[in-house]
């Protein structure tokens, strides 16, 4: 019922260290920063992979030079057992790794998750707000801002597992982390 825990991590590593190494590299805005650009985000995901695709992971980095950053190991064929992995910055998409499962048990759709059904970019969006404003309640001279979001599908199919993890950051650079389950419910706090 495991995928092939190791090979993913390696993945998901890469497309990790792929996002950092563009955000340290790059020095164009690419969005306005607005928890409501999350319709944007939407719309370049079904725009380019379709309504009907499904990801093992998805996270969205937000940097005030740069704007966002968008990684994602989507397919449209679950059953192929084949994903891609993809980032986009600005307006553009890049394929940037390939990624093989190995299902032992049950179904490959245990082990992804599709937008809309599972993951909602409304709740984000949400879910965004309210972490923005305990920060606002707790460190009242400074402002918060989104540094990213992150969803992924735990490796053993279990998708009450799941859930949203979201950074925010202030001025002065510290973080807090905030997660959330699929509910939009608040599991666990840390800074």
């Amino acid at each position: 019922m495991y995928l092939d825990s190791k090979r993913m991590k390696l993945k998901f590593g890469v497309l990790f260290l792929l996002c950092i190494f563009t955000l340290q590299s790059c020095k164009q805005d690419n969005y306005i920063i607005s928890v409501t650009d999350f319709n944007k985000i939407e719309t370049d995901l079904t725009k380019k992979f379709g309504l009907n695709s499904y990801y093992t992971d998805l996270s969205i980095v937000f940097n005030k030079n740069i704007g966002y950053i968008i990684n994602v190991v989507v397919t449209d064929k679950p059953e192929s057992l084949q994903m891609k992995g993809w980032i986009k910055k600005g307006e553009n998409w890049k394929h940037i790794s390939e990624v093989s499962l190995e299902l032992k048990k049950g179904k490959i759709e245990d082990y992804m998750f599709t937008l809309n059904k599972e993951v909602s970019m409304d709740m984000i969006e949400n879910l965004v707000n309210v972490s923005i404003r305990e920060i606002r309640e707790e460190k009242v001279d400074e402002t918060p801002i989104l540094g990213s979001v992150s969803i992924t599908s735990p490796n053993d199919g279990d998708k009450s597992k799941m859930g949203y993890t979201i950074e925010i950051k202030t001025e002065i650079g510290e973080k807090f982390d905030f997660f959330y389950n699929l509910n939009g419910d608040l599991i666990k706090q840390w800074n």
